[in-house]
């Protein structure tokens, strides 16, 4: 046995010292109240046929060999009279548990593998060499070698073999366990479609001592993974805990934490839930439908790209939760999945291989469920910040809705092609930069080791994270100058060069926006525009005003050809502009906008533009 257990004699007491599993012997019922066995009581008694089968010796008993019985899982299956270990068992609680989490079932550790396949360049060559006899004293060249030095494996094909190791059986193995003169170790098992090979790390100091001496961590390893399932009461989290070691081509070990927490909403969680998602497709509905009404009977009204861009995000609102609601209710419970998980094992008929196999199986059928439902989860994570992302964009677009607050998107607008030049010679140097970075220093320096390393490494310095990076103290003579050259490089062109044109274009493109802004004549701040929106919904009513598009259309068709007005639509409405028909002159009348009609003296010119029409005069007025 692999397993560090207190030393055992046949002559102790071994009933009363049984204490392997904090467990005490117990006669007494179950309550009512408690929970009941899955399973009735084994009998109390040695199975000494079992045992010498096991261990290949038939002149053995559980009594006569329980020094060695009772340290090992043997004792506990076979030898339950003669260790101590029968049931029923009691716990005693050795401090109280105040945590809000806890752990279901033993951790499991798995393990992805990689098919072998034949060696290839000086590998090859390296396996058949010769042997020198007259070189005593270096044994790894004096003769001929019992086995290959290489094991070489196919990286793009999986390893998919019954057991993930085989092993020559030993001398005292039953011959029921060998095949061929093999004994393997830990069955396959289907996780996700993937073939794996798992074991329970029952009491891990022993079970990884054992997996160590077999060598159950080999070339052949492409991953190691250990898996737990969490559950934190109370807010009915549950998470699935995997940490994964993958092994690269030279044996380095990078590791990486994958906690993924699915909630169950149950209660008025699950009915706020519903009746959100319910809300947000009605009134997404409602939205569509006003759009497409209003963009169907005033055409010309619309800004079209904008107009469609708003039904289209309207309508994402109105399909995604849709497809979120039905599929969530598709969903089964956590808690079921997880409750499906515990009875996996507590359904379970023994502790042998067979019943430890059917067991590890149902137990990667249910994580598989998990899985897929955790990868529901976050498909629709990546789906709804997609839809945030929309929202994003529409909300940028909405400042448009007002000049002042439009200087976003129109220097954005102004600046485009600059930036796009801009970012094509950025791209070419930072990329030739870091490649540069990577041939020369990738060797020495682990932060340009890789391509993608470097570029990451250089958006860092462009912040001004750092500019002597870690280790490049470890840099002497050429290397080193060369380093400071690539820095100094770096430094002139990208840091203080191009990152000042870029704020250049973006500067000066500003300034274009704010010198039109300032002169627009009707326009106000936003938030006295948007005060004033009432006052003008009620002069509009009082009044009896047309629309502004009606006037600009009324007032060109009626003068036209007689010089007195002319409209010009821009992007924010239209110009009135009038011309004196014996000066030639044009004159700014005004910038005929929603907003324009709150002033006063808009409607007073309204009318007195109405009256110079209906007379035939010629007047300019100026506001």
């Amino acid at each position: 046995s692999l397993q560090d257990s207190p030393e055992w004699s046949n002559a102790s007491d071994v009933e009363a010292d049984a204490q392997r599993r904090l467990a005490t012997a117990s006669s007494e019922e179950t309550s009512a109240t408690e929970p009941t066995a899955t399973h009735p009581n084994p009998p109390c008694e040695d199975n000494d046929t079992a045992y010498q089968t096991e261990e290949n010796n038939p002149n053995i008993t559980c009594h006569s060999d329980a020094l060695h019985a009772c340290r090992t899982d043997l004792g506990i299956v076979f030898c339950a009279k003669t260790c101590g270990y029968c049931s029923p068992f009691t716990y005693e609680q050795l401090k109280r548990f105040d945590k809000p989490q806890l752990t279901m079932l033993p951790s499991i550790v798995y393990q992805s593998r990689l098919a072998t396949t034949d060696c290839r360049g000086f590998a090859s060559r390296f396996q058949t060499q010769n042997y020198n006899p007259v070189l005593s004293l270096l044994p790894a060249l004096d003769g001929k070698k019992n086995g290959t030095l290489f094991t070489c494996v196919d990286r793009l094909k999986q390893y998919d073999e019954e057991y993930a190791i085989y092993l020559e059986c030993p001398t005292n193995m039953p011959s029921m366990r060998c095949a061929d003169g093999r004994v393997g170790l830990t069955s396959k098992q289907t996780f996700h479609g993937t073939s794996v090979y798992p074991t329970m790390l029952i009491e891990s100091a022993r079970d990884l001592q054992a997996m160590q001496k077999v060598g159950w961590i080999d070339v052949q390893t492409e991953k190691v993974a250990i898996s737990t399932m969490i559950y934190t009461e109370n807010i009915e989290m549950f998470t699935s805990l995997t940490v994964e070691f993958a092994f690269d081509y030279a044996g380095n070990i990078a590791g990486s934490v994958q906690m993924i927490s699915y909630r169950d909403l149950v209660h008025s969680a699950s009915d706020s839930f519903f009746a959100l998602l319910l809300t947000t497709c009605i009134a997404a509905s409602l939205s569509v439908v006003s759009l497409t009404v209003h963009l169907i009977r005033h055409p010309e009204t619309c800004s079209w790209g904008l107009v469609i861009f708003e039904i289209f995000s309207r309508a994402l609102f109105l399909v995604y939760p849709s497809i979120l609601l039905v599929t969530w209710t598709q969903q089964a419970y956590m808690s079921h999945e997880f409750e499906s998980l515990l009875q996996t094992f507590l359904n379970s008929h023994g502790l042998n291989e067979e019943h430890l196999t059917k067991s590890l199986a149902k137990y990667f059928e249910v994580k598989t469920e998990v899985y897929e439902e955790v990868e529901w989860l976050e498909t629709h994570r990546l789906a709804s910040y997609i839809m945030l992302y929309v929202q994003f964009l529409q909300a940028v677009l909405y400042f448009s809705a007002h000049p002042r607050v439009a200087m976003l998107t129109r220097t954005v607008k102004k600046a485009l092609w600059n930036m796009v030049h801009f970012f094509v010679v950025f791209a070419i140097l930072f990329l030739m930069l870091a490649f540069m970075a990577h041939f020369l220093l990738g060797g020495t320096v682990h932060l340009f080791g890789t391509f993608p390393a470097a570029c990451a490494t250089q958006v860092r310095m462009l912040f001004g994270e750092f500019i002597f990076v870690d280790g490049a103290e470890k840099l002497s003579g050429s290397m080193s100058a060369m380093y400071w050259v690539y820095a100094a490089s770096f430094m002139l062109v990208v840091f203080f060069t191009l990152l000042n044109f870029f704020l250049a274009i973006i500067v000066d493109a500003f300034v274009d926006v704010k010198s039109e802004c300032d002169d627009l004549q009707c326009t106000r701040n936003v938030f006295s525009d948007f005060c004033s929106i009432p006052r003008s919904w009620h002069l509009h009513r009082k009044y009896g005003l047309p629309s502004r598009h009606s006037l600009c259309h009324f007032l060109g068709e009626a003068q036209q050809g007689q010089g007195l007005v002319e409209v010009v639509g821009d992007e924010y409405g239209c110009q009135i502009l009038a011309q004196d028909p014996l000066s030639k002159t044009t004159g700014y009348l005004l910038f005929l906008h929603c907003c324009c009609t709150r002033h006063r003296r808009c409607y007073s010119w309204v009318q007195a533009l109405g009256r110079a029409a209906a007379s035939k005069q010629d007047h300019q007025f100026a506001i």
